[in-house]
């Protein structure tokens, strides 16, 4: 038995939750100002990466026991696009997309 590091398999990566928006990725970005905007709605929101994969958005409402996953997409002009689980696409402006996947989350609200 060997404890040499030079002979052991490397770490298995695992989800980390982003906080930087600064250093990420357009869709990064839109996923973190979206949080920003659920939270100041009081409902829990992280923004995460897994490690060679996209960013997602979960979400839980702080009320209720129900949750959404939001994914990104780019529209064929380039643009980047929050969506739902679905594939349903969130409006452009955050505040406005914070509040439609809040009724989603939250319903009671």
């Amino acid at each position: 038995m060997s404890f040499d590091a030079r002979k052991r398999a490397p770490a298995c990566p695992i989800d980390t939750p982003q906080t930087n928006a600064a250093s990420g990725s357009d869709e990064e970005v839109l996923l973190v100002e979206l949080a920003e905007a659920l939270r100041g709605l009081g409902e829990k929101a992280n923004v995460r990466r897994v490690i060679g994969g996209p960013p997602v958005l979960d979400v839980s409402g702080a009320v209720s026991r129900l949750n959404e996953r939001i994914e990104t997409g780019r529209r064929p002009d380039g643009t980047v696009v929050a969506r739902f689980s679905w594939g349903e696409d969130l409006p452009a402006d955050v505040d406005q997309a914070a509040v439609m996947v809040r009724r989603v989350i939250n319903p009671a609200v």
